[in-house]
């Protein structure tokens, strides 16, 4: 019993390392494909919203592919709650925010754009507050369910719990949201840019094929499949507490590649991201190893007993 126990601690906290050190290269990554967009866009006049419209095309072909041939044996289960919301994550998260993501590097430098790309976090930081408050209700109400007795009901999970229980297959998750996110790119830009020439792009001597390949294969494709991976195994704030590494990567590529001028206090400051990356990986993994062997913290496991020595529910 205590050698499974310890197994499964084992296997946690390597999860956790697993799961950061794929979000670091999945951040240089991004940091690469920032600026290699914003050199596209300046120098080259590249359209966004037709560069866009290509990359998730190179990303839905790989990811539907994949997603037929890693899935097809766990058999997914299709249901309309979850196409809609696999409808609206891609909506929200190619054609609003890629698509800006990408526009945007035509007004402000690469390092600049990772930089407000920090928010997210503090975004994130507010929903956990507030799932501190639902967890609390959710205690007060478990005592309630523990020391009471009434009818019975069901109630349908949370966004993310139906994600999790009704669709484990990561990869064809992924292949749905883009595949829907390509579809709404492709009908914006038909509106926006009717003019033939928009969407020629210039394949010989420039890196616009690199761009869109490299995007839609690594950026869009690999790694959005790594981020929702990384999501399921350590949870959206842990993922989103590397944003700041996006800003270093960055600031070194366009140093590296552009000749940008970096002060002391920018190197300090990389300096004291990493030493936050490695601190925060270290505390979630001997966070992670400190649950019980079934993954339920001490609380749930207190309130479990508390259930099953309580007299209303030997009575039931």
């Amino acid at each position: 019993m205590a050698a499974g126990e310890g197994e499964k601690k084992r296997s946690g906290a390597e999860g956790i390392w697993k799961a950061g050190i794929l979000i670091v290269l999945s951040q240089l990554s991004l940091a690469v494909f920032l600026v290699m967009v914003q050199s596209m866009l300046t120098s080259e006049g590249v359209n966004s919203t037709v560069f866009v419209v290509y990359e998730q095309a190179v990303a839905s072909l790989l990811l539907t592919s994949l997603a037929y041939f890693l899935d097809k044996l766990k058999k997914p289960s299709f249901s309309i709650r979850f196409v809609c919301w696999a409808f609206l994550l891609g909506f929200l998260d190619i054609t609003l925010g890629h698509l800006l993501l990408t526009a945007s590097l035509r007004c402000i430098t690469a390092s600049f754009q990772s930089s407000l790309s920090n928010t997210l976090p503090a975004v994130i930081f507010l929903l956990a507050v507030a799932k501190l408050w639902g967890t609390l209700l959710s205690v007060s109400g478990a005592t309630v369910v523990v020391l009471t007795k009434g009818t019975t009901a069901a109630a349908e999970g949370a966004p993310p719990r139906l994600v999790a229980k009704e669709y484990s297959a990561d990869m064809t998750l992924s292949a749905m949201m883009t595949v829907f996110g390509t579809l709404q790119i492709t009908a914006y830009a038909a509106v926006t840019e009717r003019s033939p020439s928009a969407w020629r792009l210039n394949w010989r001597g420039s890196h616009q094929l690199l761009g869109v390949l490299y995007g839609g294969i690594f950026v869009t494709g690999i790694f959005y499949y790594v981020y929702t991976w990384c999501i399921r195994k350590a949870g959206p704030v842990f993922v989103g507490s590397f944003s700041p590494l996006l800003v270093v990567f960055s600031l070194v590529l366009e140093m590296v590649f552009f000749g940008a001028t970096v002060r002391r206090w920018s190197l300090v400051g990389t300096a004291i991201v990493v030493a936050g990356m490695y601190l925060l990986l270290w505390a979630k993994a001997k966070d992670n190893s400190a649950l019980t062997a079934d993954g339920s913290s001490a609380m749930e496991a207190l309130l479990l007993e508390e259930a099953q020595q309580s007299p209303c529910s030997a009575a039931s």
